[in-house]
């Protein structure tokens, strides 16, 4: 299953991008910057991945691909 999520927002300024999976990491002054982090933790602990797409100027876009069933491996784990 794919699911893409894009906002038309100013985007993520190039120097943030490799940190902004990182706990407490936030761009916002009352951000907790934990969105993202539990979010790549919830969808791998599924057995996908989500990625970002730097879309610059027009926005930001993440793709989130789960399997659609669990492998019997991933459920025993």
């Amino acid at each position: 299953v794919w699911i893409t999520v894009r906002d038309n927002g100013p985007g993520i300024p190039r120097e943030q991008i490799e940190r902004i999976w990182s706990p407490f990491f936030s761009s916002k002054e009352d951000g907790e910057g934990l969105g993202l982090a539990v979010t790549k933790k919830l969808v791998e602990g599924h057995g996908g991945f989500i990625e970002f797409n730097d879309a610059a100027e027009t926005g930001s876009e993440f793709l989130v691909v789960l399997p659609r069933e669990r492998t019997s491996a991933e459920t025993r784990s």
